[in-house]
């Protein structure tokens, strides 16, 4: 499994936990989710919390090294956040760049789907 797999898993699991809800309530369940594991008072997560996040609310059991280097993908670089994930574009980054909608759109051009 990779990157783009998992980040594909999160976005299903997020589609339908949240009951197939607008792309916009489907980022605030995302945001609320990883939210609980900081205690709501910020907006960053460190690694361990976005491994427990993501392994134990979302179910993604048994790719832990995948989803440390899904973290370091998204990580901040530098400044006073350093090596957390902002949670807010995190989320909007996951939920809004889909690899199977991007396939599913080059498709329908095509005239392979409807």
């Amino acid at each position: 499994m990779n990157v783009a797999e998992i980040e594909e898993r999160i976005r299903a699991k997020v589609l339908t936990n949240s009951g197939y809800v607008p792309l916009g309530s489907q980022i605030r369940f995302l945001i609320k989710k990883l939210k609980v594991w900081v205690g709501k008072t910020t907006g960053y997560i460190d690694l361990d919390s976005f491994v427990d996040a993501c392994l134990l609310d979302l179910t993604l059991v048994g790719c832990r090294e995948v989803l440390v280097e899904l973290f370091n993908k998204h990580k901040e670089i530098d400044g006073e956040e350093c090596d957390l994930l902002d949670i807010n574009e995190f989320a909007n980054r996951i939920m809004t760049t889909s690899v199977q909608e991007e396939n599913d759109r080059l498709r329908r051009v095509a005239g392979a789907i409807y």
